[in-house]
């Protein structure tokens, strides 16, 4: 068959438009998460995991070997910015994976719903959601989660397409997830229904699914190997019921126990329940989200079942959060219910699914009638760029979602919690002892370790402790 080269012409520029939505769908990103990066140590765990990274020993439960090898392996990379080049190189490491999340999530997009413009709208919406962006900019391990949770759902996408590769990469993300956070769990019944069926799912055994699903669990076994290089084990040791414990998070079961602290200030499941529902629209805006929510319930109807085990999947991630408070089993104090949006963000990648799903049919409807070319005679945009122009549209709302929540996701200012350490260890007389809190302990060793401020300092850790001077040149914090 003979193709004519008005065809061929249009195949061609169809692989350019394609090709600029691919990289624009990783290139913008990382060109404002560049910008945004924070310059140093931020609060929260940043201080464990770049300590951790440095020395190559056990941070807090489970561990996380999967993410402490990528990023011991990531600082090897000479790259030295600023004047905090570690931390720099390990907030370098949650931007790249964000940015490589953008990227798959935009092939997945494109997969569920054929449309380049909305899946390059839904990506953006999704990429400048507040709490994605804040975690590409800081030492955390949730934009390797974020990853690995995209990389089970494209290669079901994939699998649904008749190719049953998708099914190994499903299993052997899954497992890696496992080898990460366990929060990954929570995909199970969403892979349970979409998993195919027939002679799709035949063509792979089921021993090498198994195997590509446990296999990755080996890199727990570099758990011992970071307890050698672990200060507070030289003393205790480290048993293989430690092990478990560490792996199951057991330390955050019995955590109550050892606080001591009243009800009151115990996280409630209601509490949660209220956290949940403020940010939705904290992420998207009340207009986005409701967007994202309606697209859920219209794809075309071999994409239904999509939409809604999304939604159903968005719901167990939600009300698990209020299950595990129950009671406080988990022992959090209530000043720690920050973290919760933390283990919220993959609703973000469901609710922009639900954008893309709204936004597809529009983008054929617009192609079609070739709205923005005006009328015969009076072409304002070739038909070619048409495409071009529904997408540019299509990334509006990211664009003003972005300069709504850029003042709340710009970690460049963020590192007064490193600064204050900083002017309180600097304030400690030569080779004093300065008390810390076992949740502040990793900031104040990574400034003696990392940075080499003030070595002669002795710490000591001492639970739950705060700002107050002490005699004998001691300063409790």
């Amino acid at each position: 068959m003979t193709v004519s080269p008005e065809f061929k012409k249009k195949t061609s520029f169809d692989r350019i438009i394609e090709t600029g939505a691919v990289t624009a769908s990783w290139l913008v990103p990382l060109i404002v998460y560049s910008f945004t990066l924070a310059p140093g140590v931020t609060a929260g765990d940043s201080g464990d995991f770049i300590v951790a990274v440095h020395r190559f020993s056990l941070p807090h439960p489970p561990g996380y070997p999967l993410y402490m090898l990528l990023a011991k392996i990531w600082t090897i990379i000479p790259i030295n910015l600023g004047a905090d080049p570690f931390a720099v190189k390990m907030n370098m490491f949650s931007m790249v994976a964000m940015v490589v999340s953008c990227a798959i999530f935009y092939r997945l997009l494109k997969i569920l719903t054929g449309s380049i413009a909305a899946s390059l709208g839904s990506v953006m919406i999704f990429a400048f959601s507040r709490t994605v962006w804040k975690f590409a900019l800081v030492t955390e391990v949730y934009a390797l989660g974020v990853l690995l949770i995209l990389l089970v759902l494209l290669g079901l996408a994939i699998a649904s397409e008749g190719n049953p590769k998708g099914l190994i990469l499903s299993a052997v993300s899954f497992g890696l997830g496992l080898a990460h956070h366990h929060s990954i769990i929570l995909l199970v019944p969403l892979m349970v229904v979409l998993w195919p069926r027939g002679k799709d799912s035949a063509r792979v055994k089921f021993p090498v699914l198994l195997a590509c699903l446990i296999l990755p669990l080996i890199l727990y076994l570099l758990i011992p190997v970071m307890v050698a290089r672990s200060p507070q084990y030289k003393e205790s040791g480290f048993t293989f019921r430690d092990f478990i414990e560490t792996v199951t998070r057991a330390e955050y079961r019995e955590r109550a126990d050892y606080q001591d602290l009243p009800p009151e200030q115990l996280v409630r499941s209601s509490d949660i329940l209220d956290r949940a529902t403020r940010y939705l629209p904290k992420q998207f805006g009340w207009f986005i989200l409701a967007m994202c929510l309606a697209g859920w319930f219209i794809p075309p109807a071999n994409r239904r079942i999509w939409g809604l085990m999304v939604a159903v999947t968005s719901g167990l991630w939600i009300f698990s959060l209020v299950y595990f408070s129950r009671g406080s089993p988990l022992g959090m104090p209530f000043s720690y219910l920050r973290s919760i949006d933390e283990f919220m963000i993959p609703v973000n990648i469901f609710l922009a699914m639900g954008f893309a799903w709204l936004l597809a049919p529009l983008s054929y409807r617009l192609t079609r009638k070739n709205d923005f070319a005006g009328t015969e005679g009076l072409n304002l945009i070739p038909r070619e760029f048409v495409p071009v122009a529904i997408a540019l549209l299509f990334c509006v709302p990211a664009i003003f979602l972005g300069m709504t929540n850029a003042k709340f996701s710009n970690q460049t200012l963020r590192t007064f919690v490193q600064d204050q350490a900083r002017n309180v260890l600097e304030q400690v007389p030569e080779n004093g002892v300065l008390v810390v809190s076992g949740d502040e302990i990793y900031l104040f060793e990574y400034l003696k370790e990392v940075r080499g401020i003030r070595r002669d300092v002795e710490l000591v850790v001492y639970p739950f402790v705060r700002l107050v001077e002490a005699g004998g040149g001691q300063r409790v914090i």
